[in-house]
């Protein structure tokens, strides 16, 4: 995450020097519904997996060794 938000704001500083603000306020909007999107899809894989986990069988506390 971390190497995505510095690779954001140098293309962000960019944008800010080199162009003018309707540009720039089309990217941003553009990389935010690209996170949402993310986000979205992240979140709803996650669940799916929970749903998965619980749905298996319980392992017995006392296990043969």
């Amino acid at each position: 995450m971390a190497k995505g938000g510095v690779i954001m704001s140098i293309l962000l500083f960019i944008l800010f020097h080199y162009s003018d603000a309707s540009l720039v306020f089309a990217c941003l909007l553009f990389l935010f519904s690209v996170l949402f999107a993310y986000g979205l899809i992240s979140i709803s894989l996650s669940y799916r997996r929970i749903k998965k986990i619980k749905k298996l069988p319980k392992i017995p506390y006392r296990a043969s060794f």
